[in-house]
């Protein structure tokens, strides 16, 4: 490092240039007379003797009288350390800077609007770590492979994990034993897509430009907007789509975190005039209290019922549906999320029995 690019850090570090100079100058003279030093170092003559109080009072270096006032660096340790405490505090300020950056903490807030993908993919793995019993998401294959350690071990909890795959060339699409050891179920769009990942219908990771001048992205913690986003979810990225893996139990126990996929499914066996067993977890809609029921199903309602002929569509789910499950402690009506009309708001369906 030539004299220059050191006074220069040196300046960083808390002196003023004509310190810096005088200081870089007397490491290289080891004893000079002020004026020596004034002739050395570049600093003004006026100033020199200002310099070398200043530096002295900061314990850089020493002066004593001779035939004129003479200086000398004693011992370089009280520098080193004051730029050691400054690199170090560098450091942390780098350190806070990134952090704040990369990964704001939607913490006492429902939602945060992020500068950088990263982030949202940061976030999302913590999610998904923390994630009770639903994971959807709207990925491209390079972010499966992001997310694979994360999805392999949600998977292997029996995290219930559905992948909406888009934006995949040939080559690119994961085949069906990759993809048994990652999620539930898998379906193909065969068009762009946000990244969207919901969990346990309560948190959100969304981006919508990845890699994009305008890249930009939303954190999400709070149960009503991610109902918004669960109705696009459904809607955009997985009803209309070809199913391209599908490990779900056709058999008891099968699991549902949505009330309108249930529904179609739990309808067309009352048809045929089975009873369903039924273990529902969810809360009180009057009081926000968590619930259980365990019972049978004895009815199924929503508002756009015999609409049209054929099988039940999403269409026909749009608006109220719910199912009434009789228990040993009485009869009770199950909706969605949100639902403010049923005795109960569910959060997982489980048939456990079907008898024909």
């Amino acid at each position: 490092m030539d004299s220059e690019r050191l006074v220069s850090v040196l300046k960083s570090g808390g002196l003023s240039r004509y310190q810096a100079q005088a200081y870089v100058a007397l490491l290289e003279l080891g004893t000079a007379s002020a004026g020596d030093l004034a002739d050395a170092s570049g600093v003004p003559q006026p100033r020199i003797y200002d310099v070398l109080r200043d530096l002295e009072a900061d314990g850089y270096v020493e002066t004593y009288e001779g035939e004129t006032l003479q200086a000398r660096i004693h011992d370089p340790a009280a520098l080193v350390s004051d730029l050691s405490t400054r690199i170090a505090q560098f450091q942390s300020a780098t350190d806070e800077i990134e952090h704040r950056w990369t990964e704001p903490e939607p913490t006492g807030q429902e939602a945060a609007i992020v500068a950088q993908f990263e982030t949202v993919l940061t976030r999302t793995i913590e999610f998904i770590e923390d994630a009770n019993n639903y994971v959807q998401l709207s990925v491209t294959p390079g972010q499966i492979e992001q997310l694979e350690p994360t999805l392999r071990a949600a998977h292997e909890d029996g995290i219930y994990v559905q992948l909406a795959i888009h934006s995949f060339g040939e080559d690119e699409l994961p085949d069906e034993e990759y993809l048994a050891g990652i999620c539930t179920e898998a379906r193909v769009r065969e068009r762009p897509a946000a990244f969207l990942a919901l969990i346990d219908q309560q948190q959100v990771g969304y981006a919508l430009h990845v890699d994009s001048p305008s890249e930009y992205g939303m954190l999400i913690d709070d149960r009503g907007l991610a109902y918004v986003f669960s109705w696009f979810f459904s809607t955009m990225l997985w009803e209309l789509w070809d199913t391209h893996y599908d490990g779900r139990s056709s058999d008891p126990p099968i699991r549902y975190f949505e009330i309108r996929r249930a529904i179609p499914e739990i309808e067309a066996l009352l048809e045929e005039g089975a009873t369903v067993h039924v273990r529902i977890t969810g809360q009180w809609v009057d009081s926000r209290r968590p619930c259980q029921l365990v019972g049978t199903v004895t009815e199924v309602s929503y508002e756009g019922e015999h609409l049209d002929e054929g099988p039940t569509t999403l269409r026909d789910l749009v608006g109220r549906a719910s199912l009434v499950v009789e228990t040993d402690g009485g009869t009770f009506s199950v909706g969605g999320i949100g639902t403010h009309l049923e005795d109960v708001e569910t959060d997982q369906i489980v048939v456990e029995e079907i008898e024909p």
